[in-house]
């Protein structure tokens, strides 16, 4: 404490100056010693934000997270940076630490429920490679090959009505194709 107490004073006076980056390198002067100095890392995580360098901030702040790991304005301060960034699970998982910290935190509750509705719904791998298929298929509709293929994936979905009624397109569309 002693000894960075001068440069504690120049980091601050920097935040006020509005001196950002200078606040960077000052922070980096007192981690080089106390490398577990979180207010320090939390102040350094601001001046990032504040340029702009998000990647930056968020890894000040898992810096940090490594010394409190379940530190609700740690964390809380996180989450928010991964929800900017669209790291949406990550932010979750975040959200949800502050809310075993603080089981009241009104904005930990609004922010989960609000991030369970924009996250994209998972995307099933039947539904992404059946996909994939008839737009082949739209492409080159005489192509038996591709109708074998999604003939297959049919049945291995136990959709065996459907894996027939390919088939069936499948005949008719290549005049009666061997393969089929």
């Amino acid at each position: 404490w002693l000894w960075s107490w001068p440069l504690r004073a120049r980091l601050l006076a920097s935040r006020r100056a509005g001196r950002y980056l200078e606040m960077l390198g000052i922070g980096e002067r007192i981690l080089v010693r106390n490398p577990w100095d979180v207010p320090v890392q939390l102040e350094m995580a601001g001046a990032a934000e504040i340029l702009g360098l998000l990647d930056v901030a968020i890894w000040n702040l898992e810096q940090a997270r490594h010394v409190e790991p379940n530190d609700p304005t740690v964390n809380r301060r996180v989450a928010r940076l991964y929800e900017r960034r669209g790291n949406y699970t990550q932010s979750i998982d975040l959200w949800t630490l502050v809310l075993g910290a603080a089981p009241d935190d009104e904005e930990a509750i609004r922010k989960l429920s609000d991030i369970e509705h924009v996250m994209p719904a998972p995307v099933d791998p039947f539904q992404r490679e059946a996909a994939a298929l008839r737009v082949s298929l739209a492409e080159d509709p005489t192509r038996a090959t591709t109708y074998r293929d999604l003939s297959r994936l049919h049945r291995r979905a136990g959709l065996f009505e459907a894996a027939h009624a390919v088939l069936l397109d499948g005949l008719a569309a290549t005049g009666n194709a061997f393969e089929l």
